[in-house]
């Protein structure tokens, strides 16, 4: 007797092979969602957290090498000056670089900080953004990385004129201690500014924010350009390079 034939159809996959393919596809979808970059929470809070000072407004007056003022005879300054350059005091020498990592939903990722909202008026205070028909902004600061100078570098390589002009404040009556240099900084490439419209905004409103936006960016190696500029959004990007924070040591006395 003969054994009957099997019916004609589509093949079906055996149990084993629609768990592993399901397994595949879940495996790809968390991928997905864990390695996607997500608008940071505080920056201020992260560089705090590696111990770097925020610098509100990205100046680059807090570079690797520069000297800082941070105290005088009334006490504390609330916002560092600068007193040399690191080309006033290491005319030469370049700072190593190094990723600046940023946390992520999977550990650590590096690339764009991403600031929305408020968050982009606390780190650039500077950007008067308010009533002007904007639904939202957000800033993408870009290609964070840190520039560093050895320890041997800043306690040897001292110009002469760095270390004849502290001697010259020291002599004046300056304590030591109100002086400090910069060891370390998270230095971005750009900023990328995107202001999205309310329906309806004017073009004059349009362009009144957009200019006070363009003014309010830093840019300190550059002009800000518009890359986009639509009824429905307008994208500013403003070259660095820009210093989000930096970490600083006291001086020593002139020997």
């Amino acid at each position: 007797m003969s054994r009957p034939a099997k019916p004609k159809g589509k093949h079906r996959p055996s149990p084993r092979v629609l768990f592993w393919s399901a397994m595949a596809l879940l495996a790809a979808v968390s991928g997905f969602y864990v390695f996607r970059p997500q608008p940071l929470d505080d920056l201020d809070t992260l560089l705090h957290e590696r111990d770097f000072t925020p610098n509100p407004g990205f100046a680059t007056t807090f570079r690797p090498g520069d000297v800082l003022q941070i105290a005088d005879a009334h006490g504390p300054l609330a916002r560092p000056v600068l007193f040399l350059t690191r080309e006033d005091c290491f005319a030469g020498f370049e700072p190593l670089l190094s990723p600046f990592a940023l946390p992520g939903w999977s550990g650590k990722r590096s690339g764009s900080i991403d600031l929305t909202g408020s968050k982009v008026a606390r780190a650039l205070p500077q950007l008067d953004l308010a009533g002007h028909g904007a639904k939202s902004y957000s800033l993408e600061i870009e290609a964070p990385q840190v520039e560093t100078f050895a320890k041997g570098q800043l306690s040897e390589s001292f110009s002469t004129l760095c270390v004849r002009r502290f001697d010259q404040v020291l002599k004046a009556g300056d304590p030591a201690t109100w002086y400090v240099t910069v060891v370390e900084a998270v230095v971005a490439d750009a900023l990328t500014l995107t202001l999205e419209w309310e329906a309806g905004t004017s073009d004059d409103a349009r362009a009144r924010l957009a200019d006070a936006a363009r003014k309010g960016l830093p840019a300190p190696k550059g002009t800000v350009d518009m890359r986009l500029d639509s009824t429905e959004k307008t994208v500013l990007r403003a070259p660095g390079p820009l210093v989000l924070g930096y970490r600083y040591r006291a001086m020593e006395p002139v020997k």
